[in-house]
């Protein structure tokens, strides 16, 4: 036999599964699919497997994997899908693998991770996705990764993050999600990716922010929302964004905001919401901004905004909602003067 896609997907009721000669098997894609009364498995010689995609999806029940020799893999998404009750992973040599989507999520059970061989990864999307029983991630090779959305989302005990090779990386949407134990992170080099959007967002434990490289990126929509421990935030390259919305939404400790460069910002939708502690905001270049809705909503300590050009607004509903220290002139004098620096202009709809 080469082809065991699908061989036992959904045998339920398998307890224990024999030690069969599978040794020209090249397909295992699905093999053991929902396998979830298998506790355990053998030491199965997989060694000319190529496609181990789905093969031990939902198998639950497992609280050990076998160190089985996966060398010539190239496929692991969604392999230990939904494993919960493993507890260790052992030292698999993964080395030719390429896709580990989905690989391990949601192996909550999962304590420690070891330092396995991906180095030919490319797509990290949602590999370690809900493995909340990780208190330390180790310092994988990823150089290669260029999607790693969701990657370490709701990872929600690890206590600190390593410097990973994330260079090449393009996609970091949802990546650090949830990662509330967050105390600190490092400064990743992060300068080809575009989309960021909800990357850090819940990471309600970091203080501080490195000086990242995100000069790529375009999207960072919730990217910071719910740091609610932050009190200052870095002058990043933010100038290639496009959407802010919601950015830094409930960053309730920070108390004072840099002068970014969000020339290109065209959405500003409740990027600032609830940033109750900020009590200045700086002139900002907001002239491309199409829609600033409830963009202020719940500053209630902002007494003042030297600018905020809101010209090209279409939406500006809320825009200043519940900022109860906001001199009330610049709230109430909404058609007052347009496009003249230093002049605050929020148009009415």
């Amino acid at each position: 036999g080469t082809d065991f896609s699908n061989a036992w997907y959904r045998c339920y009721n398998l307890t224990s599964f024999p030690v069969l000669d599978v040794s020209n098997g090249t397909n295992f894609s699905y093999a053991w699919q929902y396998c979830h009364s298998l506790t355990s498995f053998p030491v199965l010689d997989v060694s000319n497997g190529t496609d181990f995609s789905n093969a031990w999806y939902r198998c639950y029940n497992l609280t050990s994997f076998p160190a089985l020799n996966a060398s010539n893999g190239t496929d692991f998404s969604y392999a230990w899908f939904y494993c919960t009750a493993l507890t260790s992973f052992p030292n698999l040599d993964v080395s030719n693998g390429t896709n580990f989507s989905y690989a391990w999520e949601y192996c909550a059970g999962l304590t420690s991770f070891p330092i396995l061989d991906v180095s030919k990864g490319t797509n990290f999307s949602q590999a370690w996705y809900g493995c909340a029983g990780l208190t330390s991630f180790p310092v994988l090779d990823v150089s290669n990764g260029t999607d790693f959305s969701n990657a370490w989302n709701n990872c929600s005990a690890l206590t600190s993050f390593p410097s990973l090779d994330v260079s090449n990386g393009t996609n970091f949407s949802h990546a650090w999600l949830e990662c509330s134990a967050l105390t600190s992170f490092p400064a990743l080099n992060a300068s080809n990716g575009t989309n960021f959007s909800f990357a850090w967002g819940g990471c309600s434990a970091l203080t501080n922010f490195p000086n990242l490289d995100v000069s790529n990126g375009t999207n960072f929509s919730y990217a910071w929302k719910y740091c609610t421990a932050l009190t200052s935030f870095p002058n990043l390259d933010v100038s290639n964004g496009t959407n802010f919305s919601y950015a830094w939404t409930n960053c309730s400790a920070l108390t004072s905001f840099p002068s970014l460069d969000v020339s290109n910002g065209t959405n500003f939708n409740g990027t600032w919401t609830n940033c109750s502690a900020l009590t200045s905001f700086p002139v900002l270049n907001t002239t491309k901004g199409t829609s600033f809705a409830n963009t202020f909503s719940g500053c209630s300590n902002l007494v003042s905004i030297e600018s905020i050009d809101t010209r090209n607004s279409t939406n500006s509903y809320g825009m200043f909602d519940y900022c109860s220290s906001l001199e009330a002139d610049l709230i109430n004098n909404k058609d007052a003067i347009t496009g003249v620096p230093g002049i605050l202009y929020v148009r009415t709809v």
